[in-house]
């Protein structure tokens, strides 16, 4: 086997995981590899390795022409593209047509060297129990990092997202009915009760398992950021180059509103897994239910 990669990280989507790569990029004990998702074990395609194909296109670019290519990511505030993301791109293309199994996918940070290393894919949260098991036998000295939000948020800043992407318009951020049924799609619901995701992974991982909540990350960021990287071995006293911890490359983006009545609905329709959340969790997991008027939980 392959010596792999160091942690992997589950999500939440919209839940930070782009703050956690940027912070891991940067710091001097890792080498992070140049796409964020791989979607290795969370997409069902034949023998193909398949992250999104704007980010290999990047690489490819890196490969014709290394200063415009920097010198484009710099503007970005990402890493600079070295050999060791060439060696990446290559492994990358020696994958397709494969048979996917967990010793390929440790091959591709084998660009790592000494370094620490890992894997930040929101969709792993969806990867069902028997797979999970698989990964921690596989890789006993894997960690595992979950960032967690409060349902009802994080489902509204997908929405956002998707919005932005182009999959919702502008009158459809105002139509309850589409807002709701976008917001219960089985694909997404999967992604949306951290009470579920958190005990599957924990059950496997024990102590090599760890949860970090969205909101700690917004207001307390340096210390989330140390917390992480001491869990990971890494150290949080060495800085990420010249990006303070509270960095948060989306930051200036203008956010549409959605319509006043889907947070209403979400609250509702997630009060369930909102009082689980509470009770497993703990922490500012129990500040979610007064937000929206629900009792503490006992």
């Amino acid at each position: 086997m392959p010596s792999g990669p160091d942690f992997i990280c589950i999500g939440l989507q919209k839940a930070g995981t782009q703050w956690l790569y940027d912070q891991l990029q940067f710091h001097p004990d890792l080498w992070m590899p140049p796409i964020k998702e791989f979607h290795y074990f969370d997409r069902r395609y034949r023998g193909k390795l398949k992250p999104r194909s704007g980010d290999i296109s990047r690489l490819e670019e890196f490969a014709e022409d290394p200063v415009r290519t920097n010198k484009q990511r710099a503007r970005r505030k990402a890493r600079p593209l070295d050999q060791r993301d060439l060696e990446f791109l290559q492994l990358l293309h020696s994958h397709s047509g494969k048979r996917k199994s967990i010793t390929r996918y440790s091959e591709l940070f084998s660009p790592k060297g000494m370094l620490l290393s890992g894997d930040i894919t929101p969709g792993y949260s969806r990867i069902g129990s028997e797979l999970v098991r698989d990964l921690s036998e596989a890789l006993p000295n894997v960690r595992v990092i979950m960032l967690i939000r409060d349902p009802v948020q994080r489902m509204i800043s997908t929405t956002l997202m998707m919005h932005r992407r182009g999959g919702l318009t502008d009158e459809q951020l105002v139509q309850d009915d589409t807002l709701q049924s976008f917001a219960t799609a089985e694909r997404r619901e999967q992604r949306s009760y951290p009470s579920v995701i958190g005990p599957r992974w924990e059950k496997f991982f024990g102590e090599r398992f760890r949860y970090f909540f969205f909101d700690d990350v917004v207001a307390r960021p340096d210390i989330v950021r140390g917390d992480i990287l001491t869990f990971l071995g890494a150290d949080p006293a060495k800085p990420s180059a010249d990006l303070p911890a509270g960095f948060n490359r989306k930051a200036k983006s203008v956010k549409p509103v959605v319509s006043p009545r889907l947070e209403s609905f979400l609250a509702e329709y997630y009060k369930e897994e909102l009082y689980r959340c509470a009770d497993y969790f703990g922490g500012p997991a129990q500040d979610w239910l007064s937000r929206y008027g629900y009792a503490a939980s006992a």
